[in-house]
C-alpha cells in the first residue's frame, strides 16, 4: 500500500472550509476564529499531519539546509567540528549536507556549485589545500550566498571567519619544550600553501626570539598531516650534522610518524628527543609514551561556525561581521616532553 502524507487539502475537505484558512488557522493567525483553530488542530493531531519541508521552503524561499565543505573527514578533528554544527543546526530546524574537497581545489569549486544549486540556505567551508584562487568565493559573496569560513581559510576574503589561535598555541608548545631544557627544537609543519601551517611556525620562531634561540631553518620542513610526513620529516632532520632534541609536530598524526623512525634509530622519546603533536587524537593518551599535544576546541568551532551562518540566514538586514572569531587551546602535557619533573622547573 502505497504511503499517504496527510496535506492541509485532506483536513481542509473533512471540515468544509479552505485551504487558506487552514493553513492560517495552523499558523495561529489572528483573523481566524478560535473554535476553527481548535477544529483544525484537533484533526491535524488526530491525522498525523506534519508540514511538508519542500511546501514550506517553497513558502519562505528556504530549504533549511545548509552545506558544508570540508578537506578531508578522515581527519578527527574536522568530524568533531561537524558535529558541533550538527547539533546547533538541528536544534535550529536545519539539516546539513556534509561534502569534502578531498584536498582538491576543482572538487571543492564543484561542490559549492552542486550545493548551491540544490538551493541551500548558506555554505560553512574549510578550504583545500590546493585553494589559492579566491574567485569561487567572492562568486558566492556576489550571489551574496550567506557563508563561513572555518578553521582554514583565506585572509584576504572579507566574509565571517572562525578560526583557532594558531600562533599562540604553537607557542606555547614551544615555550614548554624550552622550560623542559631542550634547546635545538625542530619544526614538521603542514603544507606551505595553507595559513594555519605558517602560523604556527610563527608561533614556534617568536618562542625561539624570546628566550634566545636561534631559529634554525634546517629545523623547519613543511610536510603535512599525515603519519608518513612526520617519518620523511624526521628522517631528515636525523641526518642533519647536528639533529635536533626536540620536534614540535603539525598533527598528532606527523609527531606518531617522527616518534616511529626516533624508535626505529634506537632513540629514547623524551630522554633523546622530545616529541609533541597538535589535535588531542584519541591515541595520544594510550601510546608509549603518551604525547604531549594541543587540544584545540574543534565541537565550539563548529558550533560558532553555525551560529554565525545562521545570524546571517536569520537576520539578513543586519551588518555582517567580518571580524575573525578566534578560539583558543590548551596543551595537554604527557609523556613525550616531560625531561624534567614539575619540582625541577
Amino acid at each position: 500500500m502505497d504511503y499517504h502524507a496527510v496535506t492541509i487539502k485532506d483536513i481542509a475537505r473533512r471540515l468544509g472550509i479552505s485551504k487558506s484558512t487552514v493553513s492560517r488557522a495552523l499558523r495561529d493567525h489572528p483573523n481566524v476564529k478560535e473554535e476553527t483553530k481548535k477544529a483544525v488542530t484537533a484533526l491535524a493531531t488526530a491525522l498525523d499531519y506534519h508540514p511538508d519541508p519542500v511546501a514550506l521552503g517553497l513558502l519562505n524561499r528556504k530549504t533549511f539546509t545548509l552545506g558544508v565543505i570540508v578537506p578531508n573527514l578522515s581527519f578527527p578533528y574536522f568530524s568533531l567540528a561537524v558535529s558541533g554544527m550538527q547539533e546547533i543546526a538541528s536544534k535550529a530546524g536545519y539539516q546539513i549536507m556534509i561534502c569534502q574537497s578531498n584536498e582538491s581545489y576543482e572538487t571543492e569549486k564543484a561542490v559549492i556549485r552542486t550545493l548551491t544549486a540544490n538551493r541551500v540556505d548558506g555554505l560553512i567551508l574549510s578550504i583545500s589545500i590546493e585553494t589559492r584562487d579566491d574567485s569561487h568565493i567572492r562568486e558566492l559573496l556576489r550571489k551574496k550566498v550567506p557563508l563561513v569560513l572555518f578553521d582554514r581559510v583565506m585572509e584576504e576574503v572579507n566574509v565571517p571567519k572562525v578560526v583557532m589561535d594558531n600562533t599562540d598555541a604553537a607557542f606555547r608548545m614551544t615555550e614548554h619544550l624550552i622550560m623542559q631544557g631542550y634547546k635545538r627544537i625542530a619544526h614538521i609543519a603542514g603544507p606551505e600553501a595553507l595559513l594555519v601551517s605558517h602560523q604556527r611556525v610563527r608561533g614556534y620562531e617568536v618562542a625561539l626570539k624570546k628566550y634566545g634561540i636561534p631559529v634554525d631553518r634546517d629545523l623547519i620542513i613543511y610536510k603535512g598531516f599525515r603519519i608518513e610526513n612526520g617519518r620523511e620529516a624526521a628522517e631528515a632532520f636525523l641526518q642533519l650534522p647536528h639533529p635536533p632534541d626536540a620536534i614540535l609536530a603539525v598533527s598528532d598524526s606527523a609527531a606518531a610518524g617522527a616518534m616511529m623512525i626516533l624508535e626505529e634509530r634506537g632513540l629514547q622519546i623524551p630522554q633523546d628527543v622530545a616529541v609533541s603533536g597538535f589535535n588531542d587524537e584519541i591515541f595520544t593518551s594510550f601510546v608509549k609514551p603518551t604525547m604531549t599535544t594541543v587540544s584545540l576546541p574543534m565541537y565550539a568551532l563548529g558550533q560558532e561556525a553555525i551560529r554565525m551562518l545562521l545570524r546571517q540566514i536569520t537576520h539578513p538586514e543586519e551588518p555582517v561581521s567580518c571580524v575573525p572569531q578566534v578560539l583558543k587551546s590548551s596543551l595537554v602535557l604527557r609523556e613525550s616532553t616531560r625531561r624534567k619533573n614539575d619540582a625541577e622547573l
